[in-house]
Parts: structure tokens; C-alpha cells; sequence
């Protein structure tokens, strides 16, 4: 439901319900758009003290203030000048809202982002970090190379045509079983094999597959060395990649 706009950088979804939002598995993150005219330099407390800024965070944050943030700004500034820009403009903000706003660099709940524009204001974002996110509840383990799992469910998404339900599924180079996972949740699949020689990882898996509720098999090996007694229908993967190259055939 709502009205869509396609933007350079993602989405923006204008009446749309926000569990709805939020059910989506293949968005990577979530902004809320601030409601003003695009922030001039030396008027950006201001102007955002008197947008809808306070609003949105009454209807959709979890919790009583005082709210702890920090500010992300995307810009052409250089590092230093950024950091001294942020800090007074933090400043101005704990200042103009009497409070409300307290500026934390650690134990922050939303994130004020202000993306410089071509005439050198700024558009500025909201993100909220005390919105619920159950889309992948099953991933308790990761690895330092383990794919996003929006990104995963994005691939799926894109794959859907070609998905067949009851098919038997290999990942070659499963790691803690994302692809597979999601793979899964699209199409249910009669057989799921992920292999990996990374013992970790596999063992992450499986505790991801148990809490997911999907019976997959995991198998901790080189799949160079890995066989099986019958073919697969789909092979689904994120291809390692070291030094610029793909490490499997």
C-alpha cells in the first residue's frame, strides 16, 4: 500500500502502513523523512527543532525521552571540518530542544542523517534503532564473510521465477546458511545441502536452520571434495571471493 517514488539511493513510500514496511525482507534499512524545506548551514537546529521531527519520534519510537543520538553527515566536507560541523550542530539541538535531544556517540536510539544536496543544503533522514526487526530472527551466527541476509532475500526475490517448489537445493559454499535459508523461505524445498569447509561457520548454520525450523543438511568439507548420490535441482550461493578472485570452481 502507499505511494512509491523511485529515488537515486533506494524508495520512498509515502501512506503506507508501517508494519507492512517493516515485514519486507529485502530492504537493507529504514529512513523516515523529515518533514522540512531542504536545511540551510547556519539554520539546521532550527529548522529541524520546528519540523516533525519531535512528532515522528512520538509516534513511532519506543520509549519516553529524553532520546539519545547521533549524526551521520553525508558531505564533500573534509573530515575535520565535518566533525567540528556535527558537534555544534548537536550542540544546537540538545540546546533548542530543551533537553530532549541529548547527543550520545555510543548508546545512541536514532540517527539524524543529513545528506548534502548540489546547492550545499542538506536533505535530512531519520533512522530509528528501537523499531523491531523479526525478519531474520534465525540468524544468532555470523561470520566476518557472511552476506547480509536482506541482501540474501533480495537475490532470492530476483530468482523467484526460476524457483521450483520441492526442489533439492545446494549451496556449495553455504557458510552459516543464509542463502539457503532464504532460498527456502520463497520456495519450500524437498532437500536442502549446504557445504562448507569452514567448521565454524557450519556449525553456525545449524543452529541457524534449528531456529528457523527448516531441516537442512550441513556438511563440513571442501566441496571440491564433496559428492552426492543424487543430482540437484538448484545450486544457490555467495560465491567466496579472495584477492579479487573466486576462490571455488
Amino acid at each position: 500500500t502507499g505511494h512509491v517514488v523511485f529515488l537515486r539511493g533506494g524508495l520512498k513510500v509515502l501512506g503506507a502502513d508501517l508494519e507492512e514496511l517493516l515485514s519486507i525482507r529485502t530492504f537493507q534499512e529504514l529512513l523516515f523523512c523529515i518533514d522540512t524545506e531542504e536545511l540551510k548551514r547556519d539554520t539546521i537546529a532550527e529548522q529541524l527543532t520546528n519540523s516533525n521531527l519531535k512528532q515522528l519520534l512520538k509516534e513511532f519510537h519506543q520509549g519516553d525521552g529524553p532520546f539519545f543520538f547521533r549524526i551521520e553527515c553525508k558531505s564533500h566536507m573534509e573530515p575535520e571540518q565535518r566533525i567540528r560541523f556535527t558537534k555544534k550542530l548537536a550542540a544546537d539541538l540538545e540546546y533548542r530542544t530543551g533537553g530532549i535531544l541529548v547527543n550520545s556517540t555510543t548508546d545512541y536510539e536514532l540517527e539524524l542523517r543529513l545528506i548534502e544536496t548540489k546547492t550545499g543544503g542538506f536533505y535530512p533522514l531519520l533512522k530509528l534503532y528501537t523499531l523491531p526487526d523479526h525478519r531474520f530472527r534465525y540468524r544468532k551466527n555470523s561470520v566476518a564473510a557472511s552476506i547480509k541476509p536482506a541482501r540474501a532475500a533480495l537475490f532470492m526475490e530476483l530468482a523467484r521465477p526460476w524457483l521450483k517448489e520441492g526442489a533439492r537445493i545446494l549451496d556449495p559454499f553455504c557458510g552459516v546458511g543464509t542463502m539457503l535459508l532464504e532460498r527456502n523461505y520463497l520456495s519450500h524445498g524437498d532437500t536442502l545441502y549446504g557445504v562448507d569447509q569452514y567448521g565454524p561457520a557450519i556449525a553456525g548454520a545449524r543452529e541457524n536452520a534449528r531456529i528457523a525450523g527448516v531441516p537442512a543438511h550441513f556438511v563440513n568439507r571442501d566441496f571440491l571434495d564433496f559428492t552426492h548420490e543424487y543430482a540437484f535441482d538448484e545450486i544457490v550461493t555467495n560465491f567466496p571471493v579472495k584477492g579479487g578472485s573466486l576462490t571455488g570452481h
